[in-house]
């Protein structure tokens, strides 16, 4: 995966959220959440990082945490069009349960996005 990147670039947001794309691909998703995070937390103007927690987000069923990351990747002019997915697998209530823990992080994330953009 992205980890020789990461090692060479840890404080680039870019290569944190393309590292999680692939972790989502594997399913991997606590480990996605965890490098959106960090991608988040290095620059809030990734568009991609926004776009693919609100995929996570949707994914383990938060619709309206995955649209307030949806409304920021519109601010932020994100290329890629904004659409509901319907996932036929199920992730289990375990993961499930990890994952929205981790997502409060996003949440709070959102909340500083907000109170910079008012700011500037």
């Amino acid at each position: 995966m992205f980890e020789k990147a990461i090692s060479l670039y840890p404080n680039d947001s870019r290569t944190w959220s393309n590292n999680s794309h692939t972790l989502y691909q594997l399913k991997k998703y606590e480990d996605c959440l965890e490098n959106l995070i960090i991608a988040l937390e290095l620059d809030m103007r990734n568009s991609y990082a926004w776009y693919s927690s609100a995929l996570l987000l949707e994914r383990i069923g938060l619709y309206s945490e995955a649209d307030r990351c949806f409304d920021i990747c519109k601010r932020l002019n994100h290329p890629l069009p904004i659409v509901r997915l319907v996932f036929e697998e199920t992730i289990s209530k375990v993961q499930k349960k990890k994952l929205i823990l981790k997502s409060q992080r996003i949440s709070e994330l959102v909340n500083i996005y907000h109170d910079q953009s008012k700011n500037n």
